[in-house]
């Protein structure tokens, strides 16, 4: 059929739903392309037939991420964020706005819930949907983030009650339900994707396509691990022991730090993870300071402390793995991605506990990083922007860059040509101010790669990827 223009180009509306007649599109778009307007976003409908567009509007501002219709129509769903203009990070929370009067409801008032399921892996990643009407149109599911676990909550738009729907120590990663009956793919630690139905509460597995795989491989269990943080609060960490663990034997640690830093780690399967376990690490993971799924105030403790809560964090951690039985505590490796390339080498520069580093796709120089396709977003969001020349310094000041000279342990950096998120310009200021400095470092790149090379690149170059890695602990630890 013949494609027809309903909304001129320029307007730059984005598409978020077909109310349910199929006789109007639900669109936003910023009230400004203005940066310090840029994130107040406008809802407006679009009738099909005539083109006529009209705006709906709020009683408070609000920078939107999704917004749907209900099941009658009558309504919509907006899941955003308020105070637009301050960019410190904040749960959204999820809005009822009637389309037959002024009526605005905020459903979620008073629940400190991360909405979304950023919970790491090195599977490629799945998009669930964030508000999902039910059924019977009384209620939205939301996928939430609590403790590393990817969960399923249900909350009804009339009464605001928020229960649980699908909950266990996995991800989900996608699901449909009608009725009292829904069916759902998730991963867990020792489980990359199983089908379960639930009914009435209760779910059982149905699919498994990797069962017979998995039965070939002796996959080790994460163990669960607390201290007691930076912040006088619990952070939660888990451990990996080497699946043919020996008696009496002592094995070396490596600890992973994810990235974001607003995400986390839990129960999801992790490809390397396992890769170096069987390789004969005890392998460490955990949720720092920063990271989501343990309240609002947890994950904004980074807030212009990028590389300090965490970095204590993980110092308390290593000093209680140091006293298990079978870790060998002159043996100790650290790695990460992204927010967590940035964390390796901030906490090499800052601490003597670790032997040697793989540094990933990280940022190191807080300045430069304002030209990636983030750094605005990321700087005004952990810094409150730049208003002053002193600014420019404190970017520097939080800069592993500054430090690198500190880094007195052999570190291999990784870094990809076509990253936009953290350009290789991170990496090659890292390499070359360690190479002037005639420290142990060595730069490995990996052409016509993006940000996502662990998750999404080309499986040869995941592989020797991962190859790098293996050979730089080999070697040094």
């Amino acid at each position: 059929g013949r494609v027809k223009e309903i909304v001129p180009g320029e307007k730059r509306f984005g598409l978020r739903d077909v109310s349910p007649d199929g006789e109007q599109i639900l669109c936003t778009a910023p009230e400004s392309f203005d940066w310090k307007r840029f994130r107040f976003t406008n809802i407006f409908i679009v009738n099909v037939k005539s083109g006529r567009i009209k705006r709906i509007k709020l009683p408070i501002k609000l920078f939107i991420s999704q917004v749907q219709y209900t099941k009658d129509g009558r309504g919509i769903l907006i899941y955003g964020f308020e105070k637009p203009e301050d960019y410190r990070f904040k749960h959204g929370h999820i809005y009822y706005r009637s389309l037959r009067g002024s009526e605005f409801i905020k459903l979620t008032e008073g629940l400190d819930v991360y909405i979304g399921t950023p919970i790491l892996d090195d599977l490629g990643g799945s998009s669930i949907n964030l508000l999902k009407v039910s059924d019977d149109g009384e209620s939205v599911f939301l996928p939430v983030t609590e403790s590393g676990r990817g969960n399923i909550y249900r909350l009804n738009i009339k009464t605001k009650e928020f229960t649980p729907y699908i909950t266990g120590d996995f991800k989900v990663l996608a699901f449909d339900a009608i009725k009292d009956r829904c069916v759902f793919g998730a991963s867990n630690p020792i489980d990359p994707c199983s089908i379960y139905v639930q009914k009435s509460g209760k779910s059982k597995p149905v699919f498994s396509p990797n069962k017979n795989l998995l039965k070939k491989y002796d996959l080790s269990y994460p163990e669960r691990i607390t201290v007691k943080g930076s912040g006088g609060d619990t952070v939660e960490g888990w451990i990996m022991k080497p699946p043919d663990m020996k008696k009496n034997k002592k094995y070396p640690l490596l600890v992973e730090v994810h990235g974001g830093p607003h995400a986390c780690y839990g129960y999801s399967f992790f490809h390397e993870f396992h890769v170096l376990n069987a390789m004969g690490y005890a392998v460490f993971f955990s949720n720092p300071h920063g990271s989501v799924g343990y309240g609002e105030d947890f994950a904004l403790a980074l807030h212009r402390k990028w590389g300090i809560p965490d970095t204590e964090d993980i110092k308390r951690f290593v000093k209680k793995l140091k006293k298990l039985s079978y870790i060998d505590g002159e043996r100790i490796g650290l790695l990460g991605g992204s927010y967590g390339g940035f964390s390796t080498a901030w906490v090499l520069s800052h601490t003597k506990i670790f032997k040697a580093g793989v540094a990933q796709r990280g940022v190191y120089d807080e300045i430069s990083f304002l030209s990636s396709d983030m750094g605005f977003h990321f700087i005004m969001s952990f810094t409150g922007g730049i208003r002053k020349d002193e600014d420019y310094q404190y970017l520097w000041d939080m800069s592993p860059l500054k430090y690198a000279g500190n880094i007195d342990v052999p570190l291999l950096i990784i870094h990809s040509t076509m990253d936009f998120r953290a350009p290789i310009n991170q990496g090659e200021e890292l390499y070359v101010a360690m190479k002037m400095m005639d420290k142990k470092v060595k730069f490995v790149v990996f052409p016509g790669e993006t940000h996502e090379l662990s998750r999404h690149g080309r499986p040869d170059r995941r592989v020797e990827r991962l190859n790098q890695i293996i050979k730089w602990f080999e070697k040094y630890i």
